[in-house]
């Protein structure tokens, strides 16, 4: 007869179990505390009065009680949605007010769910809060239950038709020939833009009508808009860098703010052992956040718990980034400290574990599925210059944050050691890996420039971006390398103008261009160039000749017909990313007008007039556009080149033929 297992036995199964399930055992973890379904208290049986309690961690991460009494119901805030509008209580929030890290936090009104603290108005002492409703917080279920593919795919569609736009924007910049002292600020702040996507930008918000007993609260002179309350980005190890690249997000939708090193490892990789061994108890009013970078810096959105069930939960009670889909790991926090502020009093909020990964990120709420794991990718950047260093960080890789993020872990490595606004010679060399593909993506160039920001959005923030919403293929960045070589001086020239030998020209001809180059600190030179002008140039047409360094070259064929540039596949892609322009080189692009029509895209030479005529005139949209043909040629030269300058020639018609 067979005894029951002893209990090694048992322990041996569970190890075996546990290696086997992995996150799934978090999950299930997670579900058995999960305790009994809360009620759901709806906005139809809300009355002004109502006393309630809401939780949320002052100190810790242990939730304390913040009493709540209900003012009234702001109808129609949203489309087909309200809120709930409440005075909070207590000692630290009759100090501090709203605190910002507190969005997220249930309130609860006889023992139901009524909602979470999200909403708030600026440089009121007074803690007044919006709650959004506990009912519409939960229909964020019900979207992450649904395929999300087509969504997915419209929202990249969307954010590449913005980056594209904004190339063109930084191409105008670049070609427009003004260099006054800003001018370099100016091109790194539009590339800069490049990488936050449309999802990101700030809500706007008209004055709604508050009940009287809200209205005689607000000071004089406030903005009467209610908005989501900002949240706090919780860096560790941030400098300069990190903090200029941080206030491209939308002003007053989030607060960078210092944190400590974070109060656990933070994980890449769940297991059900660190989960059943975390200190702190996921519950609704807990400090999460978002973990957008981890490592040797560490960047998160912070928030707070609403509801739990199970393995999914709600927080924040308004978006983070506003995505709607995504994937970017959660963690729990521990609050550090409260810091009090006329303007806007917020939470110092470290973050430890992560316990899950974020899937919706909706106006009512973000969602989370416990226990499951986010894609990241490790970052390594090892840095030669003041002192040779090494960082290593795992960045979210999820395709509307990865470029941003990992442009900001790289900025921060390579400029915590040198000193702000000296003269750097910078060769950076970047390795992307593409999970799938056998080779990475190498790219390497060499710059000058004041700060180490710009061969990081050279050669890491443009090509992620590029591959992530390409429109192929779904893909994942495995891994990322960056090295950079720092040293003193400027190996550098200025493009200060350039002329032709002529201005009028035959199609099937030579003209020559001059460039006057200025040396940093040195003497001028100037190079001699031959442009061959095409036989198929139309007459009457004007050629135009881009004399340009690299940035220029790069952002002006960036921002072209997409129909004519844009690879046709992803390895197509891969290899346009890979042919990086030398920095050193000097570049002339001629910009000839020919016979012919551009057509959906496709160019269409030598077309007979008849044929001109309809594609031309009828109604096809911008289908059918002049053709026009960019010729490329570079030389190389001892300096990296900034500056463009055009010169244009006139074609005229060609010599009749004579036998």
């Amino acid at each position: 007869m067979r005894g029951r297992p002893s209990r090694a036995v048992c322990l041996l199964c569970a190890a075996a179990l546990t290696a086997v399930v992995g996150l799934r055992a978090v999950a299930s973890l997670l579900a058995a505390e999960a305790g009994p379904q809360v009620q759901i208290m709806p906005v139809s049986e809300v009355r002004a009065g109502m006393q309630g309690y809401g939780l949320t961690a002052f100190q810790g991460t242990a939730p304390e009680k913040f009493g709540v009494e209900v003012l009234g119901v702001l109808k129609g805030a949203f489309a087909k949605g309200d809120l709930v509008l409440v005075r909070m209580s207590g000692p630290v929030l009759d100090e501090a007010g709203i605190i910002s890290g507190m969005s997220g936090s249930p309130v609860y009104v006889d023992g139901k769910l009524l909602g979470a603290v999200a909403y708030g108005w600026r440089y009121t002492k007074v803690p007044l809060a919006g709650i959004t409703p506990a009912e519409d917080m939960m229909r964020v279920q019900e979207m992450d239950r649904r395929t999300a593919a087509g969504r997915r795919a419209a929202a990249k569609e969307r954010a590449r038709e913005a980056f594209l736009a904004g190339s063109r924007d930084v191409a105008r910049l670049l070609t427009s020939g003004e260099r006054g002292p800003a001018f370099s600020a100016q091109v790194r702040r539009g590339l800069l833009a490049m990488a936050v996507p449309p999802s990101l930008a700030a809500p706007d918000y008209e004055p709604q009508a508050y009940p009287p007993a809200v209205g005689r609260m607000l000071p004089q002179g406030v903005d009467p808009r209610i908005r989501p309350l900002p949240i706090p980005i919780a860096v560790a190890g941030m400098g300069t860098e990190a903090g200029s690249l941080l206030s491209l997000l939308p002003e007053g939708a989030f607060i960078p703010v210092q944190a400590a090193a974070p109060f656990a490892a933070p994980a890449s990789a769940l297991t059900a052992a660190s989960a059943a061994s975390a200190d702190a108890k996921l519950e609704p009013g807990v400090p999460v956040g978002a973990a957008l970078v981890t490592g040797d810096l560490d960047l998160s959105a912070v928030g707070t718990l609403t509801w739990t069930e199970g393995n999914r939960a709600l927080a924040f009670g308004h978006p983070m980034f506003g995505s709607g889909e995504t994937d970017i790991p959660l963690a729990i926090g521990e609050v550090q400290a409260i810091v009090p502020s006329l303007a806007n009093s917020f939470k110092l909020t470290n973050i430890g574990k992560v316990v899950g990964r974020i899937t919706e990120d909706r106006e009512p709420a973000i969602m989370a599925r416990l226990g499951e794991q986010a894609p990241t990718f490790p970052c390594k950047v090892r840095i030669r210059g003041a002192v040779n260093e090494e960082y290593n960080y795992r960045v979210a890789g999820y395709w509307t944050v990865a470029p941003l993020m990992a442009t900001i872990a790289i900025a921060e490595s390579s400029g915590r050691w040198e000193g702000s606004e000296n003269r750097y010679t910078l060769k950076a060399r970047a390795e992307i890996s593409i999970e799938g593909r056998q080779k990475p993506l190498v790219l390497e160039n060499v710059y000058t420039d004041s700060s180490t920001v710009p061969p990081a959005l050279d050669l890491v923030m443009m090509p992620v971006e590029n591959l992530l919403l390409n429109s192929y293929q779904e893909l994942k960045i495995q891994s990322l390398n960056y090295d950079l070589e720092v040293t003193s001086g400027f190996e550098a020239a200025l493009i200060r103008s350039a002329w032709a030998d002529r201005v009028r020209a035959r199609p099937g001809t030579d003209v020559t261009v001059y460039v006057r180059l200025r040396q940093y600190r040195g003497d001028e030179s100037v190079k001699r160039l031959q442009v061959h002008i095409p036989e198929t140039a139309k007459p009457g047409s004007e050629v135009t000749v881009l004399v340009c360094d690299a940035a220029t070259q790069r952002m002006t064929k960036q921002s072209l017909d997409p129909g004519f540039f844009e690879p046709k596949d992803l390895e197509s892609l891969v290899r346009a990313l890979s042919e990086v322009e030398p920095n050193r080189n000097l570049f002339l692009r001629v910009s000839v007008l020919q016979n012919g029509l551009r057509y959906g895209g496709e160019a269409m030479p030598a077309l007979p007039p008849s044929a001109m005529s309809v594609l031309e005139y009828a109604e096809t949209g911008d289908q059918a556009q002049p053709l026009r043909t960019d010729y490329v040629t570079s030389v190389e030269t001892p300096w990296v080149l900034e500056g463009a300058a055009q010169v244009s020639v006139f074609i005229e018609e060609p010599r009749p033929y004579s036998p």
